[in-house]
């Protein structure tokens, strides 16, 4: 018992074998099948998180949309207004949000806010088991959510060449 040696060091190069220990020690895969599950599981996983990644700004409106109360004006407003989500606020009525409403969209919000953060650090270490298909998932299942979710380009994104003929460089 003396001479034996515990290596307690982490894998630092990527390997490619089908045994790997998954974010628990009790997600320990051993066999082919339960390694074909764990990387389509990734792949899954890296899918929703692009998507709610990708459609933040929709959730949000969503949230607003669902959430929101309107009632009565007390001063008797006259004016039609277009108010941020696009609804037209009639004669007579103006946007007013309850405190329980208000409370309500916070937490919404938050418990959105904590699943993103959560599959993002549980992504984050699978990817450090530097498991070749573990992470060759979550690279193509990020890809396939950015194509799948992605809205059409905006003109200001970078990426995206002015159509007219314009420079976007030096040259």
């Amino acid at each position: 018992m003396a001479n034996e040696t515990v290596s307690l060091m982490m894998q630092m190069t990527f390997y490619n074998d089908y045994a790997v220990t998954i974010l628990f020690e009790t997600w320990n895969v051993t066999t082919v099948g339960e390694y074909v599950f764990a990387c389509i599981a990734t792949f899954v996983v890296t899918l929703l998180w692009e998507a709610l990644r990708q459609k933040a700004a929709s959730i949000e409106a969503l949230i607003d949309r669902l959430m929101e109360k309107r009632q009565p004006a007390e001063d008797g407003l006259s004016l039609s207004v277009e108010d941020s989500l696009g609804y037209v606020l009639q004669e007579g009525t103006q946007a007013q949000i309850s405190s329980t409403s208000t409370f309500s969209v916070r937490c919404l919000r938050t418990l959105v806010h904590i699943v993103r953060f959560t599959l993002s650090y549980f992504l984050m270490l699978i990817a450090m088991t530097f498991n070749t298909g573990l992470f060759l998932c979550i690279i193509l299942g990020s890809g396939a959510g950015f194509f799948i979710f992605s809205d059409a380009p905006s003109p200001g994104d970078p990426l995206v060449r002015p159509a007219t003929g314009g420079s976007t460089g030096c040259h």
